[in-house]
Formats: structure tokens, sequence, C-alpha cells
């Protein structure tokens, strides 16, 4: 290859990987691209245009992966574990070459790039931490959406996952956006297929809908009625935050739908309202204690947890193994034993709920009180348009 051909195959990947509408995926693509060209290139070969060429390239991809993190945060994307595994092998990769072109090509780029770069990543790490628990949890619910595997169960206990860790407190500001945005990721999709239910029913398709995907129990019909709320109040925070009200009104009347849908279905089971059991108020307080407790446990199982993948990531990056090892047993040791507690402490509360149930059975009322999950009141504005994007099915294309 002639000093003039690997030039200009240089910048022609330049020019394609310059170009706004390109995205992270396919600038990781062109990234490897101009790699394997300057591999099949011998060093003689490579002049000081090239390299300055392959900088402004580095430059950009480096750009690719920093927007990519911001758009996860906003909520643009949804996390998925081969996209975060891509994303970390950026990171390494960027960290590997950044300080040899700084050394080649210090008048593109200069101690200061390179010093941020690698702080930016540092933090986005704790993206990727965080990504990997919501990544898993969307593979459980895209597993649960394919017929031989559909439970309305199933997708219940996932939303009350997505649901329990938006709420953990997050060491920074951005970390609690991300979880925000992506709760109101996976209502969007659970709300989609409640929609589509009661769509087909009110054009007479019911029987077109799979006898397990038909909500025909009180308790699926709670959780339906549960995700029509969570939506309907959100849609009327929008609302008076969002002037385009023509796509809130679309989901408000999918919405109205649903909950007709859920009325008429109630009626058809015999009850327009679910009987409920209460406990009396001292075993109430008593169990409202205990979860004050398994919910303390949870959050330092997730905050050990968190330190652990750290402290694995780093052992990568680092020589000093053998001390990070320890620390890993240490604090491995330790959730063990906070897992012994809450597994204690879920079977103190089952047995009371359990007593309290049955001490009441014969006692029970007609009137169903729905448990809402609160909407925070403070969420960035710049969020508001993709959570409508993800009520309406309307997400960006990866691809």
């Amino acid at each position: 290859m002639t000093n003039e051909l690997l030039e200009k195959k240089l910048s022609n990947i330049f020019i394609k990987i310059a170009k706004k509408e390109i995205t992270f995926w396919q600038a990781t693509d062109l990234y490897s691209e101009a790699q394997k060209v300057c591999d099949n290139a011998s060093k003689e070969k490579i002049t000081d245009k090239a390299r300055e060429t392959m900088a402004k390239i580095f430059i950009i991809f480096v750009g690719k992966n920093e927007d990519y993190c911001g758009n996860l945060v906003k909520g643009e994307f949804k996390f998925a574990n081969k996209d975060l595994d891509k994303l970390e092998a950026n990171f390494k990769e960027i960290l590997k070459i950044i300080d040899l072109i700084h050394d080649k090509c210090p008048q593109i780029i200069d101690a200061d790039y390179v010093a941020k770069t690698k702080e930016n990543i540092k933090e986005s790490k704790k993206l990727i931490t965080s990504g990997r628990e919501f990544a898993n949890l969307r593979d459980k619910i895209n597993c649960l959406k394919e017929k031989k595997n559909f439970s309305w169960q199933g997708i219940e206990e996932v939303w009350d996952e997505v649901k329990k860790k938006a709420s953990v407190s997050q060491s920074v500001g951005w970390l609690t956006e991300t979880a925000q945005t992506q709760k109101w990721g996976f209502l969007g999709e659970i709300a989609e297929l409640c929609w589509e239910i009661a769509e087909a029913v009110a054009k007479g398709g019911k029987q077109d809908i799979p006898s397990e995907i038909y909500p025909s129990t009180h308790e699926e019909l709670n959780f339906f009625q549960e995700i029509a709320d969570e939506v309907s109040k959100m849609v009327d925070w929008l609302e008076e935050k969002f002037v385009d009200k023509i796509k809130n009104k679309e989901i408000k009347e999918k919405n109205e739908q649903l909950k007709s849908f859920i009325q008429e279905q109630r009626k058809k089971l015999g009850s327009s309202q679910k009987p409920t059991n209460k406990p009396n108020l001292q075993d109430q307080q008593k169990i409202q204690n205990q979860q004050k407790e398994i919910d303390y446990l949870k959050q330092q199982l997730a905050e050990l947890q968190k330190q652990i993948t750290e402290l694995k990531q780093n052992q990568k990056d680092t020589d000093a193994k053998p001390e990070i090892t320890k620390k890993i047993e240490t604090l491995e040791s330790k959730k063990q034993e906070i897992q012994s507690e809450l597994n204690k402490k879920q079977s103190q509360q089952k047995e009371l709920k359990d007593k309290a149930n049955s001490s009441q059975s014969n006692n029970s009322d007609n009137g169903f009180k729905w448990w809402y999950v609160a909407i925070p009141s403070a969420i960035l504005l710049v969020i508001m348009g993709i959570v409508i994007a993800y009520l309406m099915g309307k997400n960006k294309k990866k691809h």
C-alpha cells in the first residue's frame, strides 16, 4: 500500500465517521476499519498526515462513545448487554491507545484531553455497572414476551424489580436520572402489551389473543390497573410541562380504553373489585417495619455488589491484584451475612402476612385499595419527549 493510498483510505473513513448522523455502533465499525488499514500498512508508510488523520478519527470515536453514554442517561436507548459489552471494549481500546496517540500527535491530542477522557471513562464505568442490572431485567422481560414463556406474574415481578432499582439512592445525580428514564422505558413496553390486548378486544378480536396472554384472574387485572394508573399519573404530569398535547392525547385514549377493558373483565369475573383481607393495625405496623428493614438490607446488598463489580473491573486494569482480591473476599463475606439476614427477615414477614390474612379470612370487605407507585416530582425536562417516545413505541432504531 502506497503512502497516498493509505492517506486516502483514512481520509475517506474520517469523512464518514465525522458525519453527524453516524451512530455509536457505526462509529465503532469505522474505527475498527481505520485500525485495520493502519495495521496492514508498514510503519515506514505511515506518514505524519496519516497519523494526524487517525488521531482525528480517534477523537470522533471517543466523542461518539461519550454521546452514547449521554443518550443512555437520557433514556434514548435501552440498556442491552451486547451493547454494554461493546462500550466496555471501546473503553479498553481508548485507554490502551490514547497515550500513544498523544505521544505521536500532541498537536491533535494534548495532555488535557487525555486526562479528561480518562476521567470521563472512569465515571462512565459506573453507568455500565448500573446498566447491566437493567439489561439483565430486559433480558428477562424479553424472554417472558415469548409465547412459550409468557407470564403476567413474571412480568409483574420484573416490573417490581425495576421500581426497586429506580428507587435506590445513587452516588451521583445522573445515575438517578438514568434509573428513572429506564423505569419509564419498561413502563412503556408493558403498557403497550396491555393496550394491544384492550384494543384487540374492543375490535372484537378476543379470539385472536392466546389464552395464556389474556388476563383472566383478579391478580392479573390488578397488575393491569397498576400499569394504567402509572401511565395516567405520568401523562397528567407531562401535560403540565409538555407543549405538544397531541401525543399525550393519543396515549390517554389508549389508556382509557385499557381501563374500560379492566372494568368489563372484572364484571365477567363476578366482581368489579377484588376483595382483600386487611390485617389489623398492629400486624400492619409490624409488616411495614419489617419491609423497611428488608428494603434497607436490599440496598446494602446492591451497594456491596456495586463495589464488588467495580473492584473486579479495577482488578483487570491494575497490577494490585492480591490487594483487590482480598477486598473482594471481604465484601463477598459481608454480602453473604447480609443475604442470610435478609432471608430471615423475609421469612418472618411472610409468616406474619400469612397469619394476618388467615385471621382476617372471615372478615374481608369488598373494598380494594390500589397501591400506587408515586411518580417523582422532579424529572429533567429533557426526558419528557423520550418518555413519550417510549410509550408510543417509537424508540430510535439502533442500526
